[in-house]
């Protein structure tokens, strides 16, 4: 299984005042905070990816595979939502074709954070429905990126 390097953003600061698109680490504290939900079986990754998005300011839901996703996906909102691809019991294309299904998730972005990178595991995401595909090993400020282009922060512009 790949490895994911998240980590604080501190060159987001310093990219900021350079003029960079890459998003802040944190939001408006008057902001709402959105809510996503992460489908992730391994512990280390599943709370690195909990942790790095909870200290940019949003509420973070995780769930160890897409059973357990999908029945929290199915009892509340989420503005958003990251799974892995090879989960026990429900993998990542199954819990993403089933959340489409859905009125309520129909159109909320979901994004596979997974180590399966080769180019037919990313159509198959894609053809679940799936948003965005990034391969592990990731970083922090790829994954806020990319979570920022979906979800924009109030009062700001998403990043190109």
């Amino acid at each position: 299984m790949g490895n994911l390097r998240l980590g604080h953003c501190r060159e987001d600061s310093a990219n900021a005042r350079r003029g960079s698109t890459l998003p802040a680490c944190r939001l408006p504290a008057t902001a709402r905070r959105q809510r996503i939900l992460v489908a992730e079986d391994a512990e280390i990754i599943r709370e690195t990816i909990r942790r790095t998005l909870e200290n940019a300011g949003y509420d973070v839901v995780a769930c160890v595979d897409g059973v357990e996703a999908l029945a929290r996906a199915t009892a509340e909102e989420f503005d958003l939502v990251s799974t892995d691809v090879v989960m026990p019991n429900m993998d990542g294309y199954e819990l993403t074709r089933r959340l489409r299904e859905t009125a309520r998730y129909r159109d909320v972005p979901i994004i596979m954070v997974t180590s399966k990178s080769e180019r037919v595991d990313q159509i198959r995401g894609f053809d679940a429905g799936v948003d965005a595909y990034l391969a592990k090993p990731t970083d922090a400020v790829e994954l806020l990126r990319v979570i920022a282009r979906y979800l924009p922060r109030p009062g700001s512009e998403p990043p190109a």
